[in-house]
């Protein structure tokens, strides 16, 4: 076990693993662009109501295509998240690659998380109420 720890502790493998992990991402977008990720939403099909997630696909293939206004039609809660995400996620691998600790300053303040949950429960909430301005929330059929 100690040998595992030590192999990687290595900036080389750890530099690796994060190309690795950025791969991977790259083959889940091109399969995501390609449509080859097309499922149908389980909530929804199962209460007719819009879930927060709902549209998420198709927001990430029209970000992938540049259209922002088309990925803002789809799930705009994701797409106002995703810089958020991804700056958390770019800080995290940089802390991997430099081998500092990843728990130390990396953890969210509780007023974050519960901001978060608060926006995505009044988003789950306001998209599915029938009513013109709210109805923009939902995403394109």
């Amino acid at each position: 076990m100690e040998k595992l720890k030590r192999f990687f502790n290595k900036t080389p493998v750890r530099i690796a693993v994060v190309a690795l992990c950025l791969l991977f991402v790259g083959a889940v977008a091109w399969g995501v662009g390609a449509n080859a990720l097309n499922v149908p939403c389980v909530f929804h099909s199962l209460t007719g109501l819009w879930c927060p997630g709902c549209g998420t696909g198709r927001a990430g293939r029209a970000l992938l295509r540049f259209d922002i206004i088309t990925a803002l039609r789809c799930n705009p809660f994701a797409v106002t998240a995703l810089p958020f995400c991804l700056f958390y996620l770019v800080r995290f691998a940089y802390r991997y690659i430099a081998g500092k600790s990843l728990t130390e300053n990396l953890r969210l303040p509780n007023a974050a998380v519960y901001i978060f949950l608060g926006l995505w429960l009044v988003f789950s909430i306001l998209r599915n109420i029938p009513v013109y301005p709210f109805t923009l929330l939902a995403p394109p059929v």
